[in-house]
């Protein structure tokens, strides 16, 4: 089929059939489909919010999701160790160390929140991590603190 003739059906797509098409094209890594759809999709102009508020916006809910999605990915990691239940050595080395990583994510978070001047507990509670946090004895691994800094600061698009 001619690239004409692929346009033109590409067009005939809804929007969001076209988006599903480039996705599972740019997944396969196939550019020329990818821009084959792109070229397709109708262009329309928009009146819209600042792009500094809409970057910041995006960034402090994309922030808030890898926090939430670090921090329970941690705290299962942890709970599953616990609750084997299992007397050995390793098991609380690694035990430990979700519990540091836990501890650290939140110095990270507390770094990240204050550059951003936006309140810390606000973005553990749209992440759901507010209200069931242990209480943890804080140690904090230096390394695991910039590690998340420097994570949480690319997602709120403050470091490139």
């Amino acid at each position: 089929m001619k690239q004409q003739q692929v346009n033109k059906l590409y067009s005939m797509l809804t929007p969001n059939e076209q988006a599903a098409l480039v996705f599972e094209a740019a997944i396969r890594k196939d550019e020329s489909e990818v821009d084959l759809v792109l070229n397709s999709v109708e262009r329309r102009t928009y009146q819209a919010p600042h792009i500094d508020f809409q970057q910041r916006m995006i960034g402090l809910t994309s922030l808030s999701g890898c926090y939430g999605v670090t921090y329970w990915k941690a705290l299962c990691q942890f709970s599953a160790l616990i609750g084997l239940s299992v007397n050995n050595d390793s098991y609380g080395k690694a035990a430990r160390l979700f519990i540091n990583k836990i501890s650290s994510m939140d110095a990270a978070l507390e770094i990240v929140c204050k550059e951003l001047n936006v309140d810390v507990s606000l973005v553990k509670t749209f992440a759901e991590c507010n209200d069931y946090h242990p209480k943890f004895d804080n140690v904090i691994e230096n390394q695991f603190v910039e590690q998340y800094t420097e994570l949480f600061l690319k997602i709120a698009h403050l470091k490139s």
